[in-house]
């Protein structure tokens, strides 16, 4: 198969990649000189978890170094982010401004990484792959996230790392690369205990694999070692989050469905403007009787238990919710939008030999349910690389696609803009 122009060395790949640059690096560098450098904010309800929470911590770890104290502190993730910024505040300033800029280039890094993965590894052609890179790094909770000091933007860099590695390996098998996917899996959980439903798809991966070159004992003893670092900070909590977040941030109970609703209807969503032509012919063969069964059981549990946007739940979907009608509680919006990601999921499954990106999907909902507060930011960036994936494994861009993909970027873009007019 030929090389993509974008790799090419010569005068057409250099074009190519200053183009990208600027198209991929516009929108970041306009609102960080709107922010004058980073020492403005965009919105202070916005910044309540920066100043309240993260640079707090932060700033507290820079103290304690070079032992500082894990067994109870400000924030309700696993305490990586906190530590990379307090050492390289030691060397770059613990000011708010240069702690911002990290965030900053790390949102930045992502967005490359992005787009070098769909070129090399997917093969995408250099305009779809441009297009769904800025469709991802212009999406609200990942696009906004680079210009203040949030946890959200670095566990996604130690995604896109994990899939490079890790895909690497599904092609060539090669335990180098696994080793180095379960590194950037160890990171991950370590930033974000929530990641570690990538044990759940990871594992039947290799349980169903029947090429492996080591033994599959060898490979799921390497994912044990990558997730234990984060189950003993579980230990030494006595829980999913530091002492002082159990009550705030854990639900009480473990069947809480409302998780997995909402994860649904975010999938249905963006479904609707990335799913690809294959996708949605393949949806034509998926049996149609399962298929009602899962609906009407969807829509029963929403039925019972319906989506109400709670005082601390965040997400754009809500508030386009609470402006539509409703039945039983619950906008007619999380009906539609649930019955869309529930047909998605049956085509996803229809189409995948082995499953993976949707073992991934269905982990990612299951994360979610031992938390109390709802928020979209907390589905979006993995539920949007994931389809972006399926696309572009399974499917090639026509003008349908790409006018759905455009008109997308248009919504986040206004999104944004009346974010901060507001």
């Amino acid at each position: 198969m030929q090389e993509p122009e974008i790799i090419k060395v010569g005068p057409s790949g250099r074009f190519n990649s200053i183009i990208a640059a600027i198209v991929l690096g516009l929108p970041f560098i306009i609102v960080f000189f709107y922010t004058k450098g980073l020492t403005s904010g965009l919105d202070m309800v916005f910044f309540y978890d920066e100043t309240e929470y993260h640079y707090p911590v932060i700033l507290q770890f820079a103290k304690q170094l070079p032992f500082p104290d894990l067994t109870d502190y400000n924030s309700a993730t696993t305490p990586l982010f906190h530590l990379l910024f307090a050492i390289l505040s030691k060397v770059l300033g613990s000011d708010i401004q240069h702690l911002r800029l990290i965030n900053f280039f790390i949102t930045v890094l992502c967005t490359i990484i992005l787009f070098r993965l769909l070129i090399r590894e997917f093969k995408q052609p250099f305009i779809s792959a441009l297009l769904s890179t800025s469709l991802f790094s212009l999406s609200p909770y990942f696009f906004r996230e680079a210009f203040v000091v949030m946890t959200d933007n670095l566990p996604v860099l130690w995604l896109l790392l994990f899939f490079q590695y890790y895909l690497r390996f599904k092609s060539n098998r090669s335990l180098q690369n696994f080793l180095f996917s379960m590194i950037f899996v160890m990171l991950l959980c370590l930033t974000r205990q929530t990641y570690l439903y990538i044990l759940f798809p990871v594992s039947i991966d290799i349980m169903m694999s029947e090429d492996l070159k080591q033994s599959k004992y060898i490979y799921l003893a390497l994912l044990a070692g990558a997730a234990t670092p984060t189950f003993l900070l579980f230990f030494t909590w006595k829980g999913l989050t530091p002492p002082q977040f159990h009550e705030l941030h854990t639900e009480d109970s473990v069947l809480n469905i409302k998780p997995l609703l909402y994860g649904w209807a975010v999938l249905g969503f963006y479904a609707l403007f990335i799913v690809g032509d294959k996708l949605y012919r393949n949806f034509l063969n998926v049996n149609k009787p399962k298929l009602t069964i899962a609906l009407v059981v969807a829509w029963l549990l929403l039925f019972f238990f319906p989506l109400v946007k709670a005082k601390h739940d965040f997400g754009y979907l809500w508030y386009i919710a609470d402006d539509l009608p409703g039945l039983h509680g619950a906008s007619l919006l999380f009906y539609f939008l649930i019955g869309v990601g529930i047909c998605a999921s049956a085509s996803i499954w229809r189409i995948e030999n082995p499953l993976f990106y949707l073992l991934f999907i269905m982990g990612l909902f299951m994360s979610e349910i031992p938390n109390k507060f709802f928020f979209q930011r907390y589905y979006d960036s993995s539920l949007l690389i994931l389809l972006l994936f399926l696309d572009a494994q399974y499917d090639k861009p026509d003008k349908f696609q790409l006018i759905r993909k455009g008109l997308l970027i248009l919504l986040f873009i206004a999104y944004f803009i009346m974010y901060i007019i507001n």
